[in-house]
Order: structure tokens, then sequence, then C-alpha cells
């Protein structure tokens, strides 16, 4: 007795660029799949009262596998035979599978699918480039797009960033579990672009993982971010022995590695302030330029230095 004589697997999807030869296909019983499959648990039992040998005349083709080993199935036992269906074309296919009960009965079964194309795509051209523009620092930019499945079966895909090139320049995106999309179905994407750090230019890749080896190419981002990147050339000023009343003097800079201007202003220490002095002490740094400033040290009496210490 068989669970069905008749089964249609439905649009199945095709791999693009998948192998096209006539040799026997990776069946997933044998092995890892990087293609699409389509999966029948056709259940055999033997209602008789004595056992019974169990074969099948077909012989494995390129995008069928009916995965049975000829056996003895005894009397009032089932047996599960998996048929797996991988189309390789965009075409209908259909396979009538014999059955051989004692090598004398013969039972049918027919199965029928077809290959269809993935058109996982976003919902309009102008989508296809998202681009954050330039932002500064602590200031996150968002968009969204959306996404629709029009191929002709449910689509199962993970939204991901080959090499992680993205997530290294602050971006973000919602959803990021699996999604299944219906045919028709629309699914929005959110993106968040917020850097905290000077990031160059950049244009890359978003992806959408099928999990089977089909990769589609959903759209690009692109944006840059720019900060200020403000450091001294020195992080000690060493005077030595200065005479009182007298002024020692040290230059140093101060350099604006970052892409924007930024003013500045230094605060010396009440204790400090009579001893060290900065000039100028305030004053604006241009992106990529740096500042000469003079640090001074004016002790007023011996060993007054010693006191808040000879660096600066």
């Amino acid at each position: 007795d068989f669970s069905v004589t008749n089964h249609d697997f439905g649009p199945c999807f095709v791999k693009r660029g998948g192998p096209t030869s006539t040799g026997e296909p990776m069946s997933p019983a044998h092995g890892r799949s990087d293609s699409p499959f389509e999966r029948l648990d056709l259940v055999v039992t033997n209602r008789d009262a004595s056992d019974c040998w169990l074969a099948t005349s077909f012989h494995r083709t390129p995008y069928l596998d009916v995965q049975l080993q000829p056996s003895m199935l005894e009397s009032g036992k089932s047996l599960v035979v998996p048929i797996i269906f991988t189309p390789r074309d965009y075409v209908e296919y259909r396979e009538r599978l014999e059955f051989l009960v004692n090598d004398s009965t013969r039972s049918y079964v027919t199965i029928r699918g077809r290959g269809c194309e993935l058109q996982l795509e976003l919902t309009s051209v102008a989508m296809q480039n998202v681009n954050f523009g330039v932002t500064v620092g602590n200031q996150p930019v968002s968009r969204t797009v959306k996404v629709v499945n029009r191929s002709q079966r449910a689509a199962e895909f993970v939204l991901q960033d080959p090499e992680g090139k993205l997530t290294e320049r602050c971006v973000t995106w919602t959803p990021t579990l699996p999604i299944t999309l219906r045919p028709r179905e629309q699914v929005a994407v959110d993106l968040r672009f917020s850097p905290s750090f000077h990031i160059a230019a950049f244009k890359l890749p978003l992806i959408a993982d099928t999990g089977f080896g089909q990769e589609v190419h959903l759209l690009n981002v692109s944006g840059e971010c720019h900060t200020a990147e403000v450091k001294l050339s020195e992080h000690s000023v060493l005077f030595g022995d200065v005479v009182f009343q007298s002024t020692g003097v040290r230059r140093i800079k101060l350099h604006n590695f970052g892409d924007l201007g930024v003013k500045y202003r230094f605060e010396v220490p009440p204790r400090a302030a009579q001893l060290f002095s900065v000039e100028p002490s305030e004053g604006f740094a241009a992106a990529h330029d740096d500042v000469e400033l003079l640090v001074k040290f004016h002790p007023v009496r011996s060993g007054a230095g010693d006191q808040v210490g000879k660096e600066a």
C-alpha cells in the first residue's frame, strides 16, 4: 500500500547558473546539496500476511532521485522512501515511477513538478542605490527600502553583508532574522548609518542569501562620515630648570586630522595658572591643518614649579 499514487511538487526554484550536465546530481541523502530541492516521503506499508520484496526499476536522473535500495518489507511494517525533486531548468517535469513487489506485482506513482526562477528584488529600481550622503559623527542617518518576492513560490532568505564590510562602517539593518515572503508579498528593510568616527567614502553591496547557494545582490549602500580628530604633537612638555621671574617656552602643534574644522580652548587648572599658560589659549583649527602653540612656564619664585610638576 502506497501513501500516494500521484504527487505534484509544484514550482521549485532552479539555481541560477547551476549545473546543467546530464550526470547524476548530488542528492541530499548522499552529501550536502547546494541546489534547491523538494522532498516527498513516500510511505510503503505491507498489509499482507507475509513478508514481501520491494524494489524499483527507476534509475536516478539529474532532477529526480528515488532513494530505495531493494529491501525485504516485513508483514505489517512500513518503509519510508524519500523522493528528491531537483529541477534543472524552467520546464514542466513528469515521471511515472515503477515499483516492483516480489518481482511480479507492479505499482506506479506519478510525480510532477516544474522549475521556476527566484525573483527576489526591490519594489523600485531607484532603491538599488542607498546613499546616506555625508554625515558627521554621532548623527545617525536612516533609509528604508522594500523587497518583494515576484517568484511563483515562497522565498526564504536572510540579508547579509559580504565579509562584514558594512558592519565595519557602522551600517546596520532590520530585519536581521531569516525572512519568508509568499508570492507578491513585500517586506520593509530599514538601514541605519550611525558612525562615531571618520569613515572614508564607500560603496558596498547588501545581498539576500537564500540558503541553497543562490545569492541575490539587492542593493548598494554608500556613505561617508566627516569628523574632527584633534591631537597634540607632544604628550608631555619638559621645561627643565627655568630661572624664576623669567619664561621658558616650548613649541608644540595641534593637529586636526579630521574633515571638519574645530574651535579649541585650553583651560589651565587654577593651581597652575600662575605658572603655566598656552598661547593662543583659544582659536580655530581648520580641517587637515596644524596650529602652532606656545606652552610657557613662568615661575614666580624658586622651586615654584616643583609644586605642580615640571611637566605640563
